[in-house]
């Protein structure tokens, strides 16, 4: 798996993925057997979990793209836009039969991304220790891996969509009276070794 062969999820299973309001609320997961396979390759602090969903359908050639802000108390937004060569895949999940498939992008000039993709991609034993695990568990069809943004770090946030624009936006203070369901999640190494887990972004769902 490496950058260069990293294929965008085709539109039509990005839009088979479970829509955001039908997801189950996984507040009790546990990932931490990920974060221990992480820890092995040096990657706990680099690489996230995240749940695999969709907010809005996208047309060919469209992919989902996330943008950083200069507003600390709204840092991220996503939107979409035709693919092209400056942009960078940061999300992806494993499809048994086809590989790793990104979902998500970035740009190529977001410090510190690149390199730490192409550690990650570059890793074939890591690859293949977590494709084994997804399967084991089940789980290929629910969560997927990202590249933690630097910038970011484990900043909680909280996730608002407009359907109608297809855009996002992601803030440090979550809004009153919104219900949301966690949707990422990262690692870090306690002063012992234990891997710990923690919620990083939480998405506003409907139908509770």
């Amino acid at each position: 798996m490496s950058t260069a062969v990293l294929e965008p999820l085709c539109p039509a299973a990005f839009n088979s993925l479970s829509h955001i309001d039908t997801m189950p609320e996984y507040r009790q997961v546990d990932h931490t057997c990920y974060g221990r396979v992480l820890r092995s390759h040096d990657l706990s602090d680099t690489i996230g979990v995240h749940l695999v969903h969709k907010h809005f359908d996208l047309q060919e050639n469209e992919v989902v793209v996330t943008l950083l802000t200069n507003d600390p108390n709204a840092p991220m937004q996503t939107k979409v836009q035709q693919h092209h060569a400056d942009l960078l895949p940061y999300m992806f999940h494993f499809v048994p039969g086809q590989g790793w498939k990104a979902t998500q992008y970035i740009h190529k000039t977001t410090p510190g991304m690149e390199d730490s993709l192409n550690a990650v991609m570059g890793n074939a034993k890591l690859k293949t220790a977590l494709e084994n695990l997804l399967l084991q568990r089940q789980e290929f069809q629910t969560f997927g891996f990202h590249i933690r943004i630097p910038s970011i770090g484990d900043t909680c946030t909280t996730e608002e969509t407009d359907e109608v624009l297809r855009e996002q936006v992601f803030r440090t203070v979550a809004p009153n009276a919104m219900k949301f369901v966690p949707t990422t999640w990262c690692f870090d190494i306690d002063e012992k070794g234990t891997v710990q887990c923690k919620c990083t972004t939480e998405c506003v769902r409907d139908g509770y």
